[in-house]
């Protein structure tokens, strides 16, 4: 079954510029896919419409269903963990930025309370529900945008560039950390060698089209594909 289908999907932003230009991907459950790109490609634009952030016209299907039908429903299947966590961190202590949407869901007390625990736990951050969002590293707080996440037990879970930021240490944690999540992954990220270990198929973007798309391996093995749409070999590939 597909946890995603995207269908002649096209946005335009206020200002005329184009976002999307009829993209079309299917992203069968369990996947995960890695979405490269340059700067201005359409990544994150396609990404605001997977859980209805942003609406535009075609079809975009979550698990069968279209997200703009049920958009509470499809924000609970589908997470998205924003490349700055202060998009997604905004609440006085960790512990109330992870339990946000259980609390908005309604969940009573004591199953908010075991929730956060757990997912504060699966992203290395017991012991931090007290702290403030801000006094956090970078990584820490991009573990709790995760944690954000994770607390709803989404389906699918997106990324878009999670190891911006990070130094060489934190970015093979967060690889980690993200290879062991079970949910549907997608990962918008200039950071090819993550693609490497991480993606089973890859979707190469350009100028709002979808330009490219097949396993991994191949898809980053191609240097005129990766070089024509500037993105560059794997360091080591």
């Amino acid at each position: 079954m597909n946890a995603i289908e995207v269908t002649n999907l096209h946005y335009t932003y206020p200002d005329g510029t184009h976002g999307l230009r009829g993209v079309s991907l299917c992203v069968p459950e369990g996947a995960c896919l890695g979405m490269v790109g340059p700067n201005g490609a359409g990544k994150s634009t396609l990404l605001l419409h997977l859980n209805g952030i942003l609406n535009g016209h075609g079809g975009v299907r979550v698990f069968g269903k279209p997200v703009h039908e049920d958009l509470q429903a499809a924000r609970q299947i589908v997470g998205l963990v924003f490349q700055n966590p202060d998009d997604q961190l905004f609440m006085p202590t960790v512990f109330d930025d992870v339990a946000f949407g259980p609390l908005n869901l309604g969940w009573p007390e004591e199953r908010v309370r075991e929730a956060v625990t757990r997912a504060l736990e699966s992203v290395g951050l017991t012991g931090h529900g007290d702290r403030s969002p801000h006094h956090l590293s970078l990584g820490e707080q991009k573990r709790a945008s995760i944690a954000t996440v994770l607390v709803m037990d989404c389906r699918i879970v997106v990324f878009d560039e999670p190891t911006t930021g990070l130094d060489p240490r934190g970015r093979w944690e967060f690889i980690d950390l993200i290879r062991d999540l079970p949910a549907t992954k997608i990962i918008a990220t200039h950071d090819l060698d993550l693609v490497r270990e991480l993606c089973d198929r890859v979707v190469v973007m350009d100028d709002g089209h979808l330009v490219a798309e097949g396993p991994a391996a191949d898809v980053l093995a191609d240097q005129e594909l990766l070089e024509e749409h500037g993105l560059a070999k794997p360091l080591d590939g």
